[in-house]
């Protein structure tokens, strides 16, 4: 689909037989030699690895756009999993979970220094104690999304760089930070009954684009953009708005954690 600020449109639909990278990468090359994608700056995505890295074979210069919401929702998970949601609910506690997904808040080039900033006030106050869960979470983040310290104290590069999940500059300029409407239209399509036949799916993707047809039509005949046509949400928009302030104006003499902890209350896990 392409991006179109808030909204964005279907353009192509693919039907594959596995989630590898291969498979991916056949795709995107087609997809390619088609015509229908060209040059693309940015791919807006979840943390499929597979995906990501099938899009980087056929693309190679594309800049990787992590969604927030499902960062979130991962280290939320592992907060479960890990049975620390008693702590994470609990107003004293709560800042050292929600303020590892508050890193993306920060600067991509800051994050690492954050990162220890924080780990450092939990190891002060024995939340974080070797071989306890929170442990357990915090060398899962940093293993998977900051980079662990060689012999050298220099970080080995994560399965998830911290340039492809910081919203930073996404906010800085105003762009979306994940890709909920995305999800939200393939939600629609899981909804297609099983053993559906082709022609049943094809039909139901012909609809879906009609729908879609519509709206491009109402706001060409409006002579609006499409999302002008079609605003956000103002709870959606006001919550942008604080993130916006929250993040420009930067650490203002704050220390690292306590700017970690006052941008916890612009951490939604969903939007």
């Amino acid at each position: 689909n392409i991006q179109e600020g808030h909204l964005f449109t279907p353009c192509a639909y693919a039907f594959l037989t596995s989630k590898r990278t291969a498979a991916y990468t056949h795709v995107f090359r087609a997809l390619k030699a088609l015509g229908i994608v060209n040059e693309p700056t940015t791919l807006s995505t979840d943390f499929e690895i597979a995906l990501s890295n099938g899009f980087l074979a056929v693309f190679p210069t594309t800049k990787i756009s992590r969604c927030a919401f499902h960062l979130y929702q991962a280290v939320l998970r592992k907060i479960q999993n890990r049975h620390l949601t008693q702590l994470y609910d609990n107003a004293n506690t709560k800042h050292f979970f929600k303020g590892l997904m508050a890193l993306s808040l920060i600067p991509s080039a800051d994050v690492p220094a954050y990162f220890d900033a924080l780990k450092h006030e939990a190891t002060q106050i024995k939340l974080l104690v070797p071989g306890n869960n929170v442990e357990v979470l915090y060398d899962y983040f940093e293993r998977t999304n900051i980079g662990v310290k060689d012999a050298h104290s220099i970080r080995v590069c994560p399965m998830h760089p911290v340039d492809t999940w910081s919203i930073y500059d996404r906010i800085i300029s105003h762009s979306q930070i994940g890709n909920s409407t995305t999800e939200a239209f393939n939600a629609t399509l899981q909804a297609v009954p099983p053993h559906s036949t082709a022609q049943k799916v094809a039909s139901i993707l012909a609809e879906h684009d009609r729908i879609f047809q519509k709206k491009h039509d109402f706001a060409s005949g409006e002579q609006k953009m499409l999302q002008q046509a079609y605003p956000q949400k103002h709870q959606t928009a006001n919550m942008q708005i604080g993130r916006f302030d929250a993040v420009s104006n930067g650490a203002m003499g704050k220390t690292p954690f306590k700017q970690l902890t006052d941008l916890c209350v612009h951490i939604h896990i969903q939007q």
